[in-house]
């Protein structure tokens, strides 16, 4: 049986190569190399998916399966190309908010506390304070990610602006009063709780 794999691998390497627009086949080829693949096949799909990516930059599905690839068979070198490239991406695009929630939940899960994660989570940052409007969900994963990583000097200033974003929305209420209540002022707090138990 694996050897029928190893055949269909290559097969649909080739295709793929003759073939690159087709991100249905693209999709399924990465998830069959996750499971089935080898290191070398792994790092080889990484490779050319990384460079697609930088043609196609906006669909979706395609990064998505590519970062489980990527966070499961990655080398180190090929991360740390990854999150270039995409910070790049993200600095000439910062509107592109489902790839920003994505990247950061990448780097979230990735780092830990440090001067590579501090780096990233401080341009993010400011592309978002630039956006002026983010989603809820691309909201509800930067206040986690910087709650994880404990960037406590941030906490004032991203309450504040989620909640000038989000008033009365309940998640970022809940979610700006459980982990950043403790730097908060008291009217702040009393408010929020006062909304999360009306």
């Amino acid at each position: 049986i694996s050897n029928q794999w190893e055949k269909a691998i290559v097969q649909i390497q080739e295709w793929l190569l003759r073939y690159p627009e087709n991100r249905n086949v693209r999709i399924q080829f990465l998830m069959l190399l996750e499971r089935r693949g080898s290191s070398e096949q792994a790092k080889e799909a990484i490779d050319q998916t990384q460079e697609w990516l930088l043609r196609y930059p906006k669909i979706q599905g395609d990064r998505e399966r590519f970062l489980k690839l990527l966070e499961r068979r990655g080398s180190s070198e090929q991360v740390k190309e990854f999150i270039i490239q995409t910070q790049q991406w993200l600095l000439l695009n910062p509107k592109s908010q489902e790839i920003t929630k994505q990247f950061l939940s990448f780097i979230g899960k990735r780092y830990s506390k440090g001067d590579e994660i501090s780096e990233l989570i401080y341009t993010q940052w400011e592309c978002i304070k630039s956006a002026q409007r983010a989603n809820q969900c691309l909201w509800v994963t930067f206040i986690l990610v910087v709650f994880h990583h404990d960037f406590s000097s941030l906490y004032s200033d991203i309450a504040s602006m989620a909640l000038r974003n989000f008033p009365n929305n309940m998640v970022i209420c809940q979610l700006v009063f459980s982990c950043f209540r403790d730097y908060l002022d008291y009217d702040t707090c009393y408010e929020l709780a006062q909304k999360i138990i009306a």
